[in-house]
């Protein structure tokens, strides 16, 4: 039986798309297959969501207080509850761009408690949709990391989960429904417009990002860091456990033999057996910071030894806080490790690139 995932985010960032355009595709990635595309007119996309949580927040009055549960019909109750959080969401006024996703893939459930009605049925515990979410993360990952490295310098770059639910289909189309929903705080940002080049690049980064699966724990990791709620020490680890991640990763897949191929050009021939010991030695010695200027002076030469010294600045922050729990400054400079990570990621991925049209 097919699951579909939905889940919906607020590019807080962004206030508009380009001109002209209400709605545009972002990316449409498989294994499983999944679907974004950005609006301004996120209200319809709420329909599934609306339906599934007023049907919990019923079947939840029939237990806790079955007398305010039998006033009017079912069908009644379900529209007003419904309703009711329509209006809330008007309250909120929610406007700007907001990112939709939507997947499907197979299942196997369980319908030992199973309610059927005419236009829908209600499963209960009929399938982990825990994992079906989980299953969707890496693309809904690399989609959103693909957006986030391509919206212009200046904008924020979080995302806020309003909402997300999988429910079912069976074979004749009828939805059976499976509850799932989440949300996020709120605070003033700055936002502006996404133009075409971004859409345009977002959609190429998307593809190498979903491809590369060196990058996959790195770029999840850089995600969940930047969802909005979430506590400032917490935010502040995974981004940068984002960051030693990749920097660990990227320089044992391409970077650690990049660098000794760099110092081979200038030397005569006779020095290869040099190197070759050079990296057997080195094979383990290198350290973190070591790594990050390596990494740096081959992606980004020219500013690598100021990269470097914020590098080392941030590792401090962070050494600091694992061996003493003591804060140097506050508040936490995650979004300096942020702002790091996605830039030598886009560079990473852009020399990528580079390397595969030559």
């Amino acid at each position: 039986m097919q699951a579909t995932y939905i889940a919906i985010y607020k590019l807080r960032g962004l206030n508009a798309l380009p001109a002209g355009h209400d709605t545009v595709v972002l990316a449409t990635l498989e294994n499983p297959q999944l679907a974004a595309a950005l609006t301004t007119n996120v209200e319809p996309h709420f329909g599934h969501v609306d339906k599934s949580a007023a049907i919990a927040a019923q079947l939840l009055k029939g237990v806790f207080n079955p007398e305010e549960a039998v006033t009017g019909s079912f069908d009644e109750r379900l529209a007003a509850e419904i309703e009711q959080r329509r209006a809330e969401r008007a309250k909120q006024n929610l406007r700007g761009v907001f990112a939709i996703f939507e997947g499907a893939v197979e299942v196997e459930p369980n319908f030992d408690a199973y309610r059927d009605t005419e236009n829908f049925g209600i499963a209960i515990d009929a399938f982990d949709k825990a994992a079906v979410r989980e299953l969707f993360r890496p693309n809904q990952d690399a989609i959103i990391s693909g957006l986030i490295l391509s919206v212009p310098p200046g904008m924020d770059r979080k995302c806020e989960k309003l909402a997300q639910v999988v429910y079912l289909k069976d074979a004749a189309s009828k939805v059976i429904y499976a509850l799932s929903m989440g949300g996020g705080a709120v605070d003033a940002y700055t936002a502006g417009q996404l133009t075409d080049q971004a859409i345009s690049d977002s959609g190429n980064l998307t593809g190498m990002l979903a491809a590369d699966t060196v990058l996959t724990r790195s770029v999840s990791l850089l995600v969940a860091s930047m969802e909005i709620g979430r506590d400032e020490l917490e935010a502040f680890l995974i981004a940068w456990s984002a960051l030693e991640i990749f920097v660990n990763a990227s320089f044992k897949a391409t970077y650690g033999q990049r660098w000794l191929q760099i110092m081979r050009q200038g030397a005569p021939q006779s020095a290869e057996p040099v190197f070759d010991r050079l990296a057997d030695v080195m094979k383990d010695k290198y350290r973190l910071a070591d790594k990050f200027l390596i990494i740096a002076s081959v992606l980004n030469g020219v500013n690598a030894a100021t990269d470097e010294k914020e590098f080392r600045r941030l590792k401090d922050v962070r050494d600091t806080l694992l061996h003493t729990y003591e804060r140097t400054t506050s508040p936490l400079p995650t979004a300096g490790v942020q702002a790091l990570t996605q830039h030598y990621l886009r560079l990473h991925l852009l020399d990528k690139a580079a390397g595969n049209a030559r």
